[in-house]
């Protein structure tokens, strides 16, 4: 069938990456190390899942973490502060 391919240039200088006519890509890093993968695999996931496994995967944090956030900034007063906290605690919001 079919195979799929990724490229990954692990360098942390600039860079050109020109696109050519096709099929070519040029890279031009201006030093460090050239560390050049070509990940192969037999579906898009699965180029993915072998360059995630290359580079390490994604921190996913705790779900509590991902609920409801309020920005302190723009209280003002204590006074809006703590009605802030008033409102929050009516409409069961958890702090």
């Amino acid at each position: 069938g079919a195979g799929w391919h990724g490229v990954f240039l692990h360098n942390s200088n600039a860079m050109d990456v020109v696109i050519q006519p096709a099929p070519a890509i040029t890279w031009r890093p201006i030093g460090g190390i050239f560390h050049f993968y070509v990940i192969l695999g037999s579906s898009p996931a699965e180029v993915v899942s072998h360059y995630t496994r290359l580079i390490g995967r994604s921190f996913m944090p705790p779900y509590w973490s991902l609920g409801f956030h309020l920005c302190w900034q723009n209280y003002g007063t204590a006074a809006n502060t703590w009605e802030t906290v008033e409102r929050t605690r009516k409409l069961g919001i958890p702090q």
